[in-house]
């Protein structure tokens, strides 16, 4: 009886493995699984897709290719992830698998820079290397820089320059895969350094409070002459410590007494520390406006411009901020030069009894002062500087300074006064210049 089992056993094998071999193959050829390729960028765009051999004929069609790790069936024969690392996978014909095969997913592509400033005079190079799983892939690259617009222009190669002022933008790409970008800053270069006709702006120094609700006149009246492409002033808007105010300085009740320009209420403009000239908020926007274009172009017109300024404004280690700025003057004189700090986007409630703004335009702060270079004299430190000359001067700020600590938010405006006839010390020029930026000497055309 175990005899008769034994050779029972033995049969029913021999038809089993007979049933299981594909039709017209008396023997089972080895299956191989091929990858189109052994890596592939981790971007979740670059795609790797199988070919399955039986012996040296191609079966793709009729079999099936896993993901070894969970045995989920690839569909279309392909793959692609956008997380990194090694994958294996086999193929299945009929009942035999093939040996599981290896892909890698790269990690993505990283861009770096041999320098992070550069002068913007289109000769100082910053020279760019792309690297990718520790391999330099430089040559494989193609690099992009990227407009304000959102949109990209190619660059010629991995050497950076560039005549334009401010903070570029620059990205790589190895096959699909895109790096983050990386940031060269380019500094201002007085390509004019006889030019001395320069572009002449005025401070408008507002006084106002979140509870001040004809402040947001003020306000709206700027916004109104920004949208007109005005661009004769920078405002600075101080705030007040009363009218359930959170966002005052701690020295704006000296500055408010020195130069309010003799207002007795908010909201209130002064105009270039002119202790003489100011002005309040008319009945509706556009008059205040309106108002305010006309006053910017008589101040502009009071006293001649004689010098101009160009800066960069980047961070100094993580808790301070450094301002470094440059003077020209046309003509001797009495100079002084400072630096305030200014912060955008602090969120706070905002009477406004005229209804001017929008729900997102009160509670939107902007040029908020939060420091001064020298609180001892607003008109600033004093300048040696003769006719012809170019002299530089800094100063630093602490994050500290700032309500919401956001560095991106901060800006300055640097400015320089100079004494009139009349023994004030008056706002010669002002230029803005944004976190990490650089601002040239503007002349008139």
């Amino acid at each position: 009886m175990k005899i008769y089992n034994y050779l029972l056993t033995a049969v029913l094998a021999i038809a089993m493995f007979a049933a299981c071999t594909p039709a017209g193959e008396e023997t089972a050829e080895k299956v191989t699984l091929v990858p189109s390729s052994e890596t592939i960028e981790g971007d979740g765009v670059d795609v790797v897709t199988f070919t399955v051999l039986s012996g040296e004929t191609d079966v793709t069609a009729e079999a099936k290719v896993f993901k070894a790790s969970d045995n989920t069936e690839l569909v279309n024969k392909s793959f692609s992830t956008d997380i990194p690392g090694e994958y294996e996978f086999y193929a299945t014909y009929g009942v035999i698998a093939s040996d599981n095969v290896k892909v890698t997913a790269l990690e993505g592509a990283t861009i770096s820079t041999d320098k992070a400033i550069i002068v913007a005079n289109g000769e100082d190079q910053a020279v760019l290397t792309v690297t990718q799983e520790g391999q330099d892939v430089t040559a494989e690259s193609t690099f992009y820089l990227l407009q304000e617009d959102g949109e990209s222009v190619q660059l010629e190669s991995n050497v950076f320059t560039t005549t334009e002022t401010g903070q570029h933008q620059i990205y790589a790409k190895k096959g699909t895969a895109s790096s983050a970008p990386v940031a060269i800053l380019a500094t201002a270069y007085d390509n004019e350094p006889s030019n001395f006709n320069f572009r002449e702006r005025a401070m408008l120094l507002q006084f106002t409070a979140q509870g001040c609700g004809y402040c947001p006149l003020m306000k709206k009246g700027l916004m109104i002459l920004h949208e007109q492409g005005w661009d004769d002033g920078i405002s600075v808007a101080c705030h007040v410590g009363f009218m359930q105010d959170s966002m005052y300085p701690t020295f704006w009740n000296a500055l408010w007494r020195n130069y309010g320009a003799g207002a007795t209420g908010i909201p209130a403009m002064s105009f270039n520390l002119d202790t003489e000239t100011g002005t309040g908020a008319y009945a509706n926007a556009t008059a205040t406006a309106t108002n305010l274009k006309q006053i910017t172009s008589d101040v502009i017109n009071k006293y001649p411009v004689t010098a101009g300024i160009s800066a960069t404004f980047l961070p100094e280690g993580d808790s301070q901020m450094k301002v470094t700025a440059t003077f020209k003057a046309s003509e001797a004189g009495d100079y002084k030069v400072a630096a305030w700090l200014l912060e955008d986007h602090i969120d706070g409630v905002q009477s406004d009894y005229n209804n001017v703004l929008t729900a997102e335009q009160k509670r939107d702060h902007c040029d908020v002062l939060r420091a001064v270079s020298n609180q001892d004299d607003f008109t600033g430190d004093v300048l040696n500087i003769g006719a012809g000359e170019s002299v530089e001067k800094s100063w630093t700020f602490n994050v500290s300074s700032l309500k919401e600590g956001v560095i991106e938010n901060a800006h300055v405006v640097v400015f320089i006064t100079k004494k009139e006839a009349n023994g004030l010390y008056i706002v010669n020029n002002i230029i803005n210049c944004n976190m990490n930026d650089s601002v040239g000497f503007e002349y008139v055309e």
